[in-house]
This record gives structure tokens, sequence and C-alpha cells, in this order.
């Protein structure tokens, strides 16, 4: 009787592993070289509703200008002709509702961008961290959200990892890493090779 293993030839068990576990490194480090000099892009916009708050207001002493104010940058976002920035961390979608005399107007203002390139004194971290993890969109208190004192409204943060993906909606989906794949296809492999070659 053959047994499954003995179909690579007169290898042995062990060298079948470490031949197919070589093979998944060479695929998996091939991805994370690519994905570590890629730098992926992000849509760079705030609403028109913040131009006037940022060229006359105070925004502009806590935010980047970004390419373009329009309202294409409103949600759901219309992408042509807005301007992207390189982003070699998370992209970021901001929705905020616009709040007049201590009213919601019904209008909410949108901005977008990467994470390391649109609030200038950065983002509390302990909150940032569970959006490095996962896309996702959350309300977020200000005071939770900014490294510095901020009152008002909670804002809805979206994160995504990927090229121009603060264009498309949030799947939810957590960020896996190419070494934890590798690791589960590995578990699968030798969980289905102990099973039928004996």
């Amino acid at each position: 009787m053959v047994q499954c293993g003995r179909i690579y030839g007169r290898l042995r068990p062990f060298e079948t592993n470490f031949v197919f576990i070589s093979f998944l490194f060479v695929v998996s480090g091939k991805n994370v070289y690519e994905s570590s000099i890629l730098t992926n892009r992000c849509y760079s916009c705030m609403s028109e509703g913040y131009r006037d708050l940022f060229r006359e207001g105070e925004l502009h002493k806590y935010f980047f200008e970004p390419k373009n104010f329009t309202d294409q940058c409103d949600h759901p976002i219309n992408p042509s002709g807005i301007g992207f920035v390189p982003c070699r961390t998370i992209c970021l979608t901001l929705i905020q509702d616009l709040v007049v005399m201590g009213r919601s107007s019904g209008k909410r203002l949108t901005m977008r961008g990467c994470s390391t390139s649109l609030n200038k004194r950065g983002f509390v971290n302990r909150t940032m961290h569970l959006f490095d993890r996962f896309d996702m969109c959350r309300e977020v208190q200000m005071s939770d959200l900014f490294n510095y004192e901020a009152y008002g409204p909670p804002v809805t943060v979206c994160s995504c990892l990927g090229d121009k993906c603060n264009g498309i909606a949030s799947s939810g989906h957590p960020k896996i890493p190419s070494i934890l794949l590798l690791a589960v296809l590995t578990g699968i492999y030798s969980y289905h090779y102990h099973n039928f070659t004996l």
C-alpha cells in the first residue's frame, strides 16, 4: 500500500514538511517584502464646510491642510478629482455632526487622510491602537481621540489599511499579518498530513 507521504518521492515526512514550509516562507516573505517597500495612498480632503474654519478659524492649528476642500469628500465619497497623500500607516475618515447653537444641523462634515499627516498634535495612542488592528468604524469621544482638550459630539472614526482604502466602506475585518497567515496554513497542513498519512 502506497502512503500519501510517498507521493513526493523518497522524501521522509520531516523533509516533506520542511520543503512545504520553506515554500510558504518564500511566498509569505515575498508578500511581506513587497508590503514593506510599497507605500499606500490615502485620500486627503475635508468637507467644504471646513474651508472657512481652516482659513479664518482655529482649525489650521490642529490639522494639516488637505489636498482638497470639497463636498465630494462627504460620505459616501466621490473620489473624482480628490487628491491623495502617501501613507505608511492606516488611512482615516473622520465624520462629525455640524452643531449650530448647540443643536445638530443635520449636516455631517468629513475629513480624510493618513493617520500620521492628518492631525498636527497626533491622536491618543490607546484609542488608535484599536483602529490599527482592524478595518472598522466606531464613534469616539473627542477627548478620547485627540491629544488636546476637545469637546463636542462624538466623532465617527473609520480606519483601514490599503491603497486609497478610505474611499470605500469599512469592512470590519482584522488586518492579518502574513506571518500569522503562514502559521495558520502550516497548522492546517500538519493536521492533514498527520491524519491522512497514518
